[in-house]
């Protein structure tokens, strides 16, 4: 069985969006072995490949090939977390960069992130498997 170690209560927010859309939690959940009180519980831990078949599941079903953008603008301050909080007052983006690279390991992006500064940049290699 494949670790849990991801909190299904990151979903809720594509999962509401996605309700707002007319799609049910069905369609949504398919091939996820996941069920809707999963993610109803806020200290439920899924796997990476059930929150991967889960989003694999949000883009095959919408027509917007940018619907993370579409979802991250309707995100509150608020409900971004103390990281993306602590990124958003940080005095340079160099600064922010260094905030989320030394919390990496208090959370779950499902992404493979490293990145490099240069004299006058920030190069950023993010990979997802």
């Amino acid at each position: 069985m494949p670790p849990r170690n991801v909190y299904a209560l990151s979903l809720k927010k594509v999962r509401a969006f996605m309700h707002r859309s007319g799609f049910d939690d069905v369609v949504l959940l398919a091939h996820t072995e996941l069920h809707s009180s999963d993610l109803d519980d806020p200290y439920r831990l899924i796997s990476q490949e059930q929150a991967r078949a889960f989003y694999r599941n949000v883009v095959d079903l919408s027509d917007d090939p940018g619907i993370g953008l579409e979802i991250g603008w309707m995100t509150s301050l608020s409900e971004k977390g103390p990281l993306r909080l602590l990124q958003i007052v940080a005095r340079t983006v160099r600064d922010a960069v260094t905030e989320g690279w030394n919390a990496r390991d208090t959370y779950n992006d499902l992404l493979n992130w490293t990145y490099e500064i240069n004299a006058d940049s920030i190069v950023h290699h993010i990979g997802c498997d």
